[in-house]
């Protein structure tokens, strides 16, 4: 099993061998969090659970805190030479129980980090090469840990169908909004 431990990470993190992916970064600004406090996580925090066999490296999710007593979730990987910081939350107990280590039964999780899927709308972007197609407020499935997005089947559907005519009409970029279109 190669499940990491707290003392390993801390010390790759203080010789600074840390890759900061676009992904968290984007989280970090989403939730108002910041480099420092991951730092102040992964330095005083502790596992609350390990994913061994997660690919491409194996990670784990931290639970720490801030100089404000906040708490704060960070997942990270280890490649064998970087600690690569994967994404970041302030937990809710929404998901988690009030210790804020123990997650509560959830109707649907996430396929790649495990994380609470929430209805939600994004902007799905289709490039053609030929033609840039843009589709506002479609219903979607997010993450709340790493933010990844899902359609249910009856979505893809429509975005299918949608993309395909908007291709159809060949104009550069094409913008649309998913609720007129899908009906």
């Amino acid at each position: 099993m190669n499940e990491l431990s707290i003392d390993d990470i801390r010390r790759i993190y203080s010789a600074g061998a840390v890759v900061w992916t676009i992904h968290v970064m984007k989280r970090l600004l989403k939730h108002g969090i910041s480099i420092e406090e991951v730092g102040q996580c992964i330095m005083s925090g502790e596992i609350i659970e390990q994913y061994p066999y997660d690919f491409p490296y194996p990670s784990c999710l931290i639970l720490g805190q801030n100089i404000g007593n906040d708490y704060i979730h960070t997942v990270v990987g280890f490649n064998g030479t970087d600690l690569w910081i994967i994404t970041a939350y302030r937990p809710s107990t929404d998901k988690w129980e009030s210790d804020f280590k123990t997650r509560k039964r959830e109707l649907m999780t996430c396929f790649f980090c495990k994380g609470t899927m929430r209805e939600s709308t994004t902007t799905h972007v289709v490039d053609l090469n030929e033609c840039l197609i843009i589709i506002r407020n479609v219903p979607c499935l997010e993450c709340e840990m790493c933010g990844e997005i899902a359609f249910t089947n009856e979505v893809a559907g429509h975005l299918e169908r949608i993309v395909k005519t908007c291709r159809e009409l060949a104009t550069e970029i094409t913008v649309v909004n998913y609720t007129e279109k899908a009906a």
